[in-house]
């Protein structure tokens, strides 16, 4: 008993560890509740089914990684409490006006749009519901980078596991009651939006700003022009990184519905929904705090955070490597068994992206690192290189090679692991260096 009070008491005083475990655990909670509801969603709702909401999913992704033009990125850097509040009304200004323009875009060519990717019959909806479904999701990522700021993980917690919760509970509701294909986008769109309501409640509890008077006395557009200048760099190199590295994380549905058909797409759907997802939200979880963490040791000493790199990616390989392998060795069968006869090519494919799993969940949460040093330039050429390999690896192996769906994506899963592998390395050079760049770089 000794040993666990020892163990449990340095625990709370690690405040890196404490974060960490408070974002986590919601998280886990989370995304059991969607591992442990898919077996009836497999039986509600058809593969085509899923390969359709995983084509919504990528739309909302990508068109949400550019939204606020990435300035969010900046608000856990902001020096004052002026500065932060004024960041983030400008970003939900910015997000407002974007999200309007991407309706215009499909009110004007949302029939072309859709026809192309095989959605003609979803075409009033979508039109609709993808632009509302980015402003809420983009609104969200500000209010988690806002909380990420004023060290409220708690209030980050409680956002993810809500929108989560709700969203499962309404695909499930909308499975038994409207036996159509559209209850899975119709589910996620409202669990999104429950989440941004949630996240909107907690920040007005949190009183950033405490009453009108000191809202008007805080922000100015003086001060929001000024700040956005002094973040110019994230608009210029982390929102087209941002932009391809979306496009690489959420094409593949779309290239894969290309190359095969929505079925494909589907059993690919599956696979990141019980492994993808899951290990995705938890590695997101531990970049939050690393996120806080790193910048207050690089104002101390740019050794610190080195170790504190080496020190996390440790613990990530030990924590998702070990059961990513479990899970790849019995996929199949695994499959078959929990989601039924007809979703065992889904646990075909679990085995061959099984690699960028492992690559995905240990390196991703420390990919901040080149946005900390202020090496977006770098970032932003990574990802270039990510997103036209994962295109081209699908595309080449399918279209030119001919080879099955399992075989291109062990294909696309090793190249996506090789290049996780280099940004681990290029973060890594710069932190032995010390070379972070100076204030005339960055402006």
């Amino acid at each position: 008993m000794e040993i666990i009070k020892r163990y449990k008491n340095k625990l709370q005083q690690n405040r890196f560890i404490k974060n960490v475990l408070i974002l986590v655990g919601g998280t886990v909670f989370a995304q059991g509740l969607v591992v442990l509801s898919s077996p009836i969603l497999t039986r509600l709702y058809t593969p085509e089914a899923f390969g359709i909401l995983a084509t919504f999913i990528s739309i909302v992704s990508i068109l949400n990684s550019v939204v606020s033009l990435k300035y969010e990125l900046a608000l856990p850097l902001t020096r004052t409490h002026k500065e932060t509040m004024n960041l983030f009304s400008f970003n939900v200004m910015l997000l407002t006006l974007i999200s309007l323009g991407y309706l215009l875009i499909f009110l004007t060519f949302g029939d072309y749009i859709f026809s192309k990717l095989g959605l003609d019959s979803y075409l009033n909806l979508l039109i609709w519901l993808i632009p509302l479904t980015v402003l809420f999701l983009g609104f969200t990522t500000n209010i988690t980078h806002l909380f990420i700021k004023i060290d409220r993980f708690k209030s980050i917690t409680a956002v993810n596991v809500n929108s989560i919760v709700a969203k499962v509970i309404l695909q499930l509701g909308f499975g038994v009651l409207i036996p159509y294909n559209f209850g899975l986008i119709i589910g996620d769109s409202l669990g999104r939006f429950i989440g941004n309501l949630l996240g909107f409640y907690l920040m007005i509890k949190s009183n950033l700003l405490r009453s009108y008077q000191e809202a008007k006395s805080l922000l100015s557009v003086e001060t929001m022009k000024r700040t956005a200048v002094y973040f110019k760099k994230f608009p210029l190199y982390s929102m087209p990184a941002g932009l391809i590295n979306s496009l690489s994380s959420h094409l593949t549905p779309i290239v894969l519905t290309f190359a095969y058909d929505p079925v494909v797409a589907g059993f690919y759907s599956l696979t990141q929904r019980v492994l993808g997802m899951p290990s995705s939200l938890v590695s997101q979880s531990i970049s939050q705090v690393y996120l806080n963490e790193a910048p207050k040791l690089l104002e101390k000493d740019i050794s610190l955070v080195k170790k504190l790199y080496l020190k996390v990616t440790k613990n990530l390989l030990l924590f998702g490597g070990i059961p990513i392998v479990l899970l790849a060795v019995f996929g199949e069968g695994l499959f078959s068994m929990v989601f039924g006869e007809k979703w065992s090519d889904s646990g075909i494919y679990l085995q061959a992206l099984a690699l960028m799993f492992i690559g995905q969940f240990t390196v991703v949460p420390l990919s901040q690192t080149l946005n900390i040093l202020n090496r977006q330039n770098i970032q932003l050429l990574w990802d270039i290189g990510r997103v036209v390999l994962s295109i081209i690896t699908i595309i080449v192996s399918a279209k030119f090679l001919h080879l099955g769906p399992a075989l291109t994506l062990f294909i696309y899963s090793v190249s996506m692991f090789l290049l996780y592998v280099v940004l681990y390395f290029i973060s890594l050079y710069f932190l032995n260096n010390n070379q972070v760049a100076s204030k005339e770089e960055i402006r």
